[in-house]
């Protein structure tokens, strides 16, 4: 059905070869760049199957929205640096990182810099501060506790998490039975705390925007969050409830919901976590941002001035200069960069989206209004209104579809 199904996208999008005004959109995760497991390699875009035509997409002068879940390390490290210089520069390149909590776009030099302008015409796109954060955690301490007992009653849920997860699981019963609380055993500290329940990493992680090397740091490797505690005046973009699998999760999911969601929030699964996050972000925020803002917008880049004061909290570590140079610099330049990137304005009858996960975090790409293309893996569900445009394989049907969309192999 592949073939029929790229046929569909290529009249639905009335594209023969890509031009300023045509877009890919991108989920990351497992549609362009395969996510590792635990303990796995991660490997750069560079080696993906989708690295290729990607690439001549952007030599041909089409344009690239990737919007992910994820901040930090892999988006910035794995997919931006991985695309060269040139093909991301001048607004070429855009990722809305955190479900669209942050936009980024390449300068003249292809350096990710921050709209701002993007985030001032929202409200409410990233977790509260104060007392309601503190909520939101002692929310998360209860999940947790009720997760352990029922997994203690319940032998066979515990044979539904993955094997790493059950010996970890299982440690934290047998200290049970050997007399500890679960207070002592499961608290904000030991959560966040790395290697501290589970064998690798922690069980609660807080996301920032942005490349990692400009995070605010308080600490190293061993301490709660690997050092990049939520700053005391930095708004995080979402909070992830590690080692709580999708399979398992819905009924934790309904608990967080019916707290969260009266706050503006919202607990949504991932394969292996559950994500809270602001309820106005979503895959396809991006997307309806850059249909309504016109041309003759004037951005502004994240400055070192908006840094000092929006993102540098007392006794953190700063950034570094080449980080603040390259991530944070506010020229006219890169400021004109932005505002091309409004100029091309995404038009959907020359737009395709793609994701891997239609019936979950990528649903919203499905009904914005342009064309969807599913790449789901093998007995995933896929929403009757997108299978018309269903491929599969992940990122090789990625990679199959775009390979089309520049008029290549047709099997």
């Amino acid at each position: 059905c592949m073939p029929r199904a790229v046929d569909r996208v290529r009249r639905l999008a009335s594209m023969t070869s890509p031009t300023p005004h045509a877009w890919i959109v991108a989920d990351m995760d497992n549609t362009i760049l395969q996510k590792p497991g635990r303990g796995q390699r991660h490997y750069p875009f560079n080696e993906s199957p989708c690295f290729g035509p990607t690439c001549e997409w952007l030599r041909l002068g089409g344009r690239l929205l990737v919007a992910t879940t994820d901040d930090g390390r892999r988006p910035f490290k794995s997919l931006w640096d991985a695309i060269p210089e040139d093909l991301r520069s001048n607004g070429r390149v855009l990722m809305a990182t955190s479900d669209g909590a942050a936009l980024w776009a390449g300068d003249p030099s292809g350096i990710a810099v921050e709209d701002l302008l993007y985030t001032d015409s929202q409200t409410g796109l990233r977790l509260p501060l104060g007392k309601d954060l503190d909520k939101i955690l002692d929310l998360a301490i209860s999940v947790y506790h009720k997760l352990i007992r029922d997994l203690r009653e319940d032998e066979g849920l515990l044979k539904k998490l993955p094997e790493a997860m059950q010996d970890g699981y299982q440690k934290i019963i047998d200290r049970l039975c050997a007399g500890e609380t679960l207070e002592e055993i499961i608290n904000v500290t030991t959560m966040s705390t790395p290697h501290k329940i589970m064998p690798r990493g922690t069980m609660l992680w807080f996301n920032q925007s942005g490349p990692m090397e400009s995070w605010p740091r308080f600490g190293g490797d061993a301490d709660p969050y690997y050092g990049y505690s939520p700053p005391p005046n930095r708004a995080c973009t979402n909070l992830f409830l590690l080692c709580l699998p999708s399979n398992i999760a819905q009924p934790y999911l309904e608990m967080l919901n019916s707290v969260l969601k009266p706050m503006g929030l919202e607990a949504s699964s991932a394969p292996n976590s559950v994500c809270i996050s602001s309820s106005q972000v979503h895959k396809a925020l991006a997307i309806e941002y850059l249909r309504s803002h016109p041309a003759d917008r004037n951005d502004r880049a994240t400055s070192p001035e908006s840094v000092s004061k929006e993102s540098i909290g007392s006794g953190a570590t700063s950034p570094t200069a080449s980080t603040t140079a390259s991530v944070l610099a506010a020229e006219p330049a890169q400021a004109a960069a932005l505002s091309a990137a409004g100029r091309a304005a995404l038009d959907p009858t020359t737009t395709v989206a793609f994701g891997d996960n239609p019936s979950g975090n990528d649903a919203p790409l499905t009904t914005v209004g342009v064309p969807f293309v599913s790449v789901a893996p093998p007995n995933a569900e896929v929403p009757e209104h997108v299978r018309g445009l269903h491929v599969g394989y992940e990122d090789f049907g990625t990679a199959a579809v775009l390979e089309r969309l520049l008029g290549g192999p047709r099997g």
